[in-house]
């Protein structure tokens, strides 16, 4: 508990000293920032597309990613397969504004394209609710390729519980949560909109109550070897 005291305040520190600039600046109080029609209609339309034209075929080489019941499947890497995609979302200027609020260099990023179908029990996009760090703050960038209601999967989190941690009832260093104390936000969106969150947060993909939720994320690292561990931990190859 100690030790996991230490590295939030050594965190926080950096974040307070370093970060919290720039554009994204107010998720420091915010926690999430939606910003709506920031793909056409049209874009978001042929990325789903190609999302199911990769997930139809079965090929030991692609870097696609399965949980237990089918529900929830995500590409790895999908800059690949798309191209233009980098200057398609402007990626170079939000990972500027994402070095600003973190406070910390980025080296390497990938997008992971996501669909997340409705099947009896399912459990949501990420299983679950959870923290991407439970010592650092992160920030993840969603952009919803089709519209999400309160029955397809939205985005959900906890306001604030990106802030705080030292003086917060949920335990210390804890990544993954059975429930939450507190009211959560859903975050509904038409196709095209981007959501920019600092994960930290406590958060999940809402478990569908029908339909299909079509995404693309951004995962920025500070480090290559964090990139790599990240598909490793998935159970995928690194061959960028």
């Amino acid at each position: 508990m100690a030790l996991n005291f230490a590295k939030i305040l050594i965190k926080d520190l950096h974040h307070r000293i370093f970060g919290s600039e720039g554009r994204l600046r107010d998720l420091n109080s915010k926690t999430a920032i939606l910003a709506t029609n920031s793909l056409s209609s049209e874009l978001c339309a042929d990325l789903a597309s190609g999302i199911d034209s990769i997930l139809s075929v079965s090929k030991p080489d692609l870097k696609v990613w399965t949980n237990v019941d089918a529900s929830d499947q995500r590409i790895y890497g999908f800059e690949n397969d798309i191209e233009g995609l980098e200057l398609t979302l402007g990626l170079e200027a939000l990972i500027s504004e994402i070095e600003d609020y973190l406070g910390s260099r980025i080296n390497a990023w990938t997008i992971i394209a996501g669909r997340t179908k409705f099947k009896e029990g399912n459990k949501g996009s990420g299983g679950g609710w959870h923290r991407d760090s439970p010592f650092s703050h992160q920030v993840k960038i969603i952009w919803y390729l089709n519209n999400v209601t309160a029955e397809n999967g939205p985005f959900e989190y906890v306001p604030d519980s990106h802030r705080n941690l030292l003086a917060s009832d949920y335990e210390l260093g804890e990544m993954r949560f059975e429930q939450v104390q507190e009211d959560s936000n859903m975050v509904l969106g038409s196709a095209g909109s981007r959501l920019i969150c600092d994960t930290r947060a406590i958060h999940r993909g809402k478990p569908l109550l029908s339909g299909v939720r079509y995404s693309l994320t951004l995962y920025t690292f500070r480090r290559r070897a964090d990139l790599e561990n990240f598909y490793i931990k998935s159970g995928l190859a690194f061959n960028q």
